[in-house]
């Protein structure tokens, strides 16, 4: 099966962590949003050491210019 690559938004905790697991479990690179840097850096130590590629975006996807690229806004 070829990897995915999955974008989560809130993934330090409750479905977006659990989301998170999941994907890791099937072998998927994950791009991990939240607001909590220091908690998405636990995750990604978590997961990294199940050898699972990840990258993190901390920022807060409610204001919506916060995802617009930076020449967008």
């Amino acid at each position: 099966m070829k990897k995915k690559t999955v974008f989560i938004t809130g993934a330090t905790s409750g479905i977006g962590l659990g989301c998170a697991k999941k994907f890791a479990d099937n072998g998927d690179r994950l791009i991990l949003n939240g607001r909590n840097v220091e908690k998405l850096e636990s995750v990604r130590q978590e997961l990294s050491a199940k050898g699972t590629e990840v990258l993190l975006l901390p920022f807060d996807v409610r204001p919506s210019t916060a995802c617009l690229p930076s020449g967008s806004r």
